[in-house]
């Protein structure tokens, strides 16, 4: 059966759906945007799908047929105590859709009964969920794959922290650094991102969010300061608030996309900026230790763009316009004027 013929119960039984919900990686993730994308109808039953998996709180089996009709078979004898399944297979099958159709049915109008089955066998306790951290170190970037399959960008010297799966209600992370998000789209789910003093909600967008700022490509967001909890401000596309610490405000303003996003995309990007500005990009950027000979104070003005360079080659443009030389041993470079 192809996915735009299936019902509810379809997916709830459907191994590569589940594992998706449970595991999602890059390329169910992939497949599943294009076909909500492509069957646009679907999209309240898959997100119903879901939820209902998710609210069952299973831990990640190997599903195979004999296990999912365990599973149903039980919760089908917790509320319909008079039902007697048979071993044939018609009847099995039956069963099956029945059963799933009635999780829908309890989660829907009374939820909690779903984890208090009438049947005297006990439901296995289920394992605390963990707290998560991913970490880019100097020199790298880091992808990660949300729970809820929305997926993120880390840059170097920064780190990310989640739960390993998120609440029914809200999608919350700790950022310590700069990330871009592409967020899954839930509409009942907001999804915020805790940064240094300030945080930023949305409900299905991309963005860039860094120490002091935060840059919105598609979508909508909300930025709050770290003690507001009524209306932030609200950002459209192509506009940046950047937070005031002093004065724990922000304000609205344009962004150039290479300069807030392009690190993504392997550019390095400088405007107008000093040698402090450049000696900590680059340190970060490749991992090294930048140290300038005889204490020479250098004042600059740089302003270039480097698309996927290596060091030396990014040292060497440098170099000429503002005039020094240079060495590299390992992951030391020492810089010295001409």
């Amino acid at each position: 059966m192809k996915y735009n013929e299936y019902g509810l119960e379809d997916f709830l039984t459907d191994e590569y759906f589940i594992s998706w919900v449970f595991q999602p990686g890059k390329e169910s993730n992939q497949f599943w945007r294009n076909w909500i994308k492509n069957n646009p109808e679907q999209k309240n039953k898959i997100q119903k799908a879901k939820e209902i998996i998710l609210a069952t709180k299973f831990k990640q089996p190997d599903y195979n047929s004999k296990t999912k009709e365990e599973v149903l078979v039980k919760i089908m004898k917790g509320y319909t105590s008079h039902h007697h399944f048979q071993q044939k297979k018609h009847k099995r099958v039956i069963a099956l859709k029945v059963a799933a159709s009635l999780i829908f049915i309890v989660i829907a109008g009374i939820g909690l009964l779903l984890f208090e089955p009438t049947y005297n066998e006990k439901v296995a306790e289920q394992p605390s969920i963990n707290l998560i951290t991913k970490k880019a170190l100097a020199g790298q970037k880091l992808s990660i794959v949300l729970p809820d399959g929305s997926e993120v960008v880390l840059n170097a010297s920064s780190s990310l922290t989640y739960w390993e799966r998120f609440a029914n209600n809200t999608r919350e992370v700790q950022l310590s650094g700069e990330a871009f998000f592409d967020v899954e789209e839930e509409e009942n789910r907001p999804f915020i991102v805790k940064g240094n003093g300030f945080s930023a909600k949305v409900l299905g967008t991309s963005f860039n969010v860094n120490e002091n700022s935060v840059s919105l490509l598609s979508g909508k967001v909300e930025v709050l300061t770290q003690n507001d909890t009524t209306q932030g401000i609200i950002l459209t596309p192509g506009q940046k608030a950047v937070h005031d610490k002093a004065k724990n405000s922000f304000h609205k303003t344009s962004y150039n996309y290479q300069q807030d996003m392009g690190w993504k995309d392997g550019i390095l990007y400088f405007k107008d900026a000093d040698f402090n500005t450049v000696k900590n990009r680059l340190e970060k950027w490749y991992g090294v230790k930048l140290m300038v000979e005889n204490n020479f104070i250098w004042h600059w003005n740089y302003t270039g763009t480097f698309e996927n360079a290596s060091l030396e080659e990014v040292l060497e443009r440098i170099a000429y316009l503002e005039g020094f030389k240079f060495s590299i041993e390992k992951q030391k470079v020492r810089i010295y004027g001409n």
